[in-house]
């Protein structure tokens, strides 16, 4: 169904948008794919007038995600030292885009030594 068409998504539509926030990343993806994953859920729900997702749930629902990946236990433990206030979705996305870079920086050091 084209949104520009009808301007508004029918309810099982909201559903099925927001069911995008539970599903788990898969081994195969990047931080950097949730994240886009996360803002295309966001953008269609602001196409839906009213319905909007806020920062704040993208925000904990990415993070539950990553909780359950220890290859983010020390970032995990730097953003949970953060006070709250600082612990946004912008600085989320910052954060362990970093965290993840340099991850993979570590393993390519590692794998040329």
């Amino acid at each position: 169904r084209l949104i520009g068409t009808y301007g508004r998504l029918t309810p099982k539509e909201i559903e099925e948008n927001e069911k995008e926030l539970l599903t788990p990343l898969k081994p195969e993806e990047t931080v950097a794919t949730l994240i886009r994953r996360y803002k295309k859920v966001k953008m269609t729900a602001s196409w839906n007038g009213a319905h909007r997702i806020a920062d704040r749930r993208l925000t904990n629902s990415f993070i539950a995600h990553l909780e359950e990946l220890p290859k983010f236990n020390k970032a995990m433990g730097d953003w949970h030292d953060l006070p709250e206030a600082q612990q946004t979705w912008a600085k989320a996305q910052a954060h362990f885009k970093e965290a993840s870079q340099n991850l993979q920086r570590h393993a390519r050091q590692t794998a040329d030594a």
